[in-house]
């Protein structure tokens, strides 16, 4: 394993520091994969394995159009475990869900079997996808790809990287999203603006928080998200030239991420699973009874969020922008991110010297 301290060092003097991003994700999979019985791997899949697939994932969204070959296996493949973990995760989710407003006893059991069977779903992809009982095992096929890959130094990776974060900052902005779908719409817009937070983190060794007053946006420092840990970012101030992330941006959006999962889990209750166990067991004989049925039960839950609503409230907050306003005090977060992200394209070295002063860094 590269040590943070040894790859810091590499950085500074001109070495690619692609790699050392990856491996601390591929050594906690490497560590949870020395476990040979597979109903104790499973668990340890289930308690840490999600987070390393999706980092690796994010890693390799954000490299993957200028490394193709390299990192499309590397996405699909994770995307395939983070998914199916992530199944298991929700599992437990739901079962502590149902109990927390009282659902019928038959519902827990109901989910309890289908538990059962995503761990077998899990199982049988382990094998068909080379990551146990293989020969040639998923994991060391990765390392000697990301190994082989012709990386760029790190100016120009610098450089990528604050254009690709631009770039999806952008998008957030401006692409589509119907808030009255749960999946295609809240779902897949929630997931999107979660990248940027994870990004922050799978790039601790370029980006660093920038926690310079931005006026009306520092009101979220006294906000319990700001403990968090998907809102803090690991100090790194040896770092020469990294890419500033504004906190108090980072912390708002984090904010909206958790706000837009708690309405997602209402709608998902109301729509999807919990009104599919209530039919299941037979304590509704028609999908709307199961609907009304798990609306009622769903208000009893501590997070309970008017889906809809509260997304399409969350989406606009999140996507104000400034042209829309006279008052340019009123942008969203993105606006505000995407300035911050566009002014240090046109940073060199002592700008950012500059501007870590003004930090205390």
């Amino acid at each position: 394993m590269v040590s943070l301290s040894l790859f810091i060092s590499s950085h500074l003097f001109g070495e690619a520091p692609q790699p050392a991003r990856f491996q601390p994700h591929l050594d906690g999979l490497r560590k949870i994969f020395e476990e040979k019985d597979p109903e104790k791997l499973v668990d340890a899949l289930i308690k840490g394995g999600r987070g390393y697939f999706f980092s690796i994932q994010g890693l390799a969204r954000i490299y993957e159009d200028k490394y193709p070959e390299t990192m499309e296996p590397l996405k699909e493949q994770a995307k395939i475990f983070e998914d199916l973990i992530g199944k298991l995760v929700d599992n437990g989710i739901h079962q502590k869900y149902a109990q927390d407003v009282g659902a019928p006893a038959e519902v827990v059991r109901h989910l309890k079997a289908q538990q059962k069977e995503n761990r077998q779903e899990l199982l049988e992809a382990l094998h068909e996808h080379d990551w146990i009982d293989s020969d040639k095992p998923r994991l060391e096929r990765w390392e000697k790809k990301i190994a082989k890959t012709d990386w760029e130094g790190p100016k120009k990776d610098r450089m990528y990287i604050l254009e690709q974060t631009f770039e999806k900052v952008q998008q957030l902005r401006h692409k589509d999203w119907d808030m009255n779908e749960l999946q295609e719409g809240m779902h897949d817009f929630r997931r999107r603006a979660r990248w940027i937070s994870i990004y922050t983190r799978t790039l601790a060794d370029l980006m660093v928080m920038d926690d310079r007053p931005l006026g009306r946006w520092d009101a979220i420092l006294a906000d319990p998200v700001a403990q968090s840990e998907y809102a803090k970012m690991p100090e790194a101030e040896t770092l020469k030239f990294p890419i500033l992330i504004p906190k108090p941006i980072l912390l708002t959006l984090t904010k909206a991420i958790e706000q837009l999962g708690d309405a997602k889990d209402t709608g998902e209750a109301q729509n999807e699973w919990l009104k599919e166990a209530l039919l299941a067991t037979g304590h509704a004989d028609s999908e709307a009874k199961a609907h009304r049925m798990a609306v009622e039960l769903s208000k009893k839950h501590p997070k309970y969020s008017e889906a809809i609503p509260t997304g399409k409230r969350i989406f606009e907050q999140l996507r104000a922008n400034d042209h829309r306003y006279d008052d340019k005090s009123q942008r969203g977060p993105l606006v505000a991110l995407k300035e911050s992200l566009k002014e240090q394209m046109d940073w060199d070295v002592d700008d950012c010297r500059e501007a870590m002063k003004d930090i205390g860094r």
